[in-house]
């Protein structure tokens, strides 16, 4: 009986021998061929994360923990393993990146050019970075930032963020702006809205048509905070075009890059932080929004200069928003630079034959000079075309900037034509 146990013992070592032979030999020969790669990246903004309950979480200021991330959240644990990040798919006009985000957008300030994407079109809500849009409607909409603004009784104890305006107070629209931008009040986005309009909806109809100018197509915005709404939504593209839109004020952008302001109190001074921590441990960071529901998720629009160039990444219910925004705009400032398309000091001649057979001569100066987002290797994606009036920059096929010129001389008809440079003077 002795010898029969002892020789099913050794039975099971011997299996057991044989399945860690086995997966040892699995896991080797994928380090060999790159499907695991276990080099542990050195930069601390590829951190890894770990589940943590909602119930220990919700005990936690979640803005305060870069960790956190409502019902679904995270915490920072271990580096994670390289190569993660870089994992690329097929798309048209911009990569599509791995990120935790439901939907992210990665565009470069002055030209919209969408540099990387996840998601990027599909609607979803947006919690605080609704404020984004609120501050620039209203900075479009008031005379100026030192405006008196008596607060009005129904901006008082509005749910969630809060600067805890009181009845009868008054603050100027900028201290209601660095309110709103830097502590996320929602008290004072409803004061600042209904400063500039009768009511809420008014205001919202305004930050509409403000959204649509800035290129958002895509977007519905019901109230001036970002508490989650029925058809309040946007896409983290239309975010984006947004972000660049309102950064590209420079009062809109100075607030936004504010770190710490000292504004007006009933009792006494109101010193506010902004909740956005990129700005006070990445130097190149320059705004803008941080956000958060519980149905929209973390949210966050980021913006850094980078490699002469501004960035501009919004990253939609995304546990990590801090570090993984950081690396896309990083990404961005290593991958793409600003190529200069026209130069403004040379006058630029142009001659070509009409369809019908005609000698064509163009001849002119943009007023300024002309860059946009490129890889190495892109310039040769540029084609020029215009007419009596334009100059338009055509970028693998499609028009991505178009520009008015000083006409030195024009003979010909007023068609659009494909143009090549055939001479330079400086």
């Amino acid at each position: 009986m002795k010898k029969i146990q002892m020789r099913l013992t050794i039975t099971k070592i011997m299996l057991l021998l044989i399945v860690c032979m086995l997966v040892a030999s699995f896991i080797v020969g994928a380090i060999m061929s790159g499907v695991v790669n276990t080099e542990v990246v050195k930069n601390t903004h590829r951190p890894n994360y770990k589940r943590v309950s909602a119930e220990t979480a919700g005990e936690i200021d979640w803005m305060e923990q870069s960790s956190l991330a409502g019902a679904d959240m995270w915490t920072q644990d271990i580096q994670m393993n390289a190569g993660i990040w870089d994992q690329e798919v097929a798309s048209v006009g911009a990569q599509a990146l791995m990120t935790s985000a439901r939907a992210m957008a990665t565009v470069e300030l002055q030209s919209g050019r969408l540099l990387y994407e996840k998601n990027a079109y599909e609607r979803l809500p947006m919690a605080s970075t609704t404020k984004i849009l609120t501050a620039i409607t209203v900075l479009e909409h008031v005379s100026c930032s030192s405006e008196v603004v008596k607060v009005n009784d129904k901006a008082i104890g509005i749910e969630g963020s809060s600067i805890y305006l009181q009845k009868g107070e008054e603050l100027t629209v900028k201290e209601l702006l660095l309110g709103l931008m830097l502590r996320s009040g929602n008290d004072a986005a409803v004061a600042l809205a209904l400063h500039v309009s009768k009511t809420v909806e008014d205001f919202a109809f305004l930050m509409n048509a403000t959204a649509f100018k800035a290129g958002a197509k895509d977007s519905s915005f019901k109230n001036p905070h970002g508490l989650d709404e029925k058809d309040h939504y946007t896409t983290a593209y239309d975010l984006a075009m947004i972000s660049a839109y309102a950064m590209r004020n420079p009062e809109f952008a100075e607030i936004s890059a504010t770190k710490e302001a000292r504004i007006s109190g009933k009792e006494y001074p109101r010193v506010i932080q902004n909740k956005n921590k990129l700005l006070r441990s990445n130097e190149g960071v320059i705004g803008v929004k941080t956000g958060f529901t519980k149905k929209a998720g973390r949210c966050f629009v980021g913006a850094m200069e980078e490699n002469g160039m501004t960035v501009i990444n919004v990253v939609l219910n995304c546990g990590p928003m801090f570090p993984e925004s950081e690396y896309m705009m990083e990404r961005a400032g290593d991958e793409f630079y600003m190529h200069k398309v026209l130069d403004k000091e040379k006058l630029v001649q142009f001659e070509t034959v009409s369809e019908k057979g005609k000698p064509m001569k163009f001849a002119g100066m943009v007023e300024e000079d002309l860059f946009y987002p490129v890889k190495r290797g892109e310039e040769d994606k540029f084609e020029i075309k215009m007419n009596k009036h334009e100059i338009l920059v055509h970028f693998d096929g499609e028009i991505v900037q178009t520009v008015l010129y000083s006409s030195e001389f024009f003979e010909g008809e007023d068609e659009m034509l494909e143009c090549e440079i055939v001479e330079e003077v400086a």
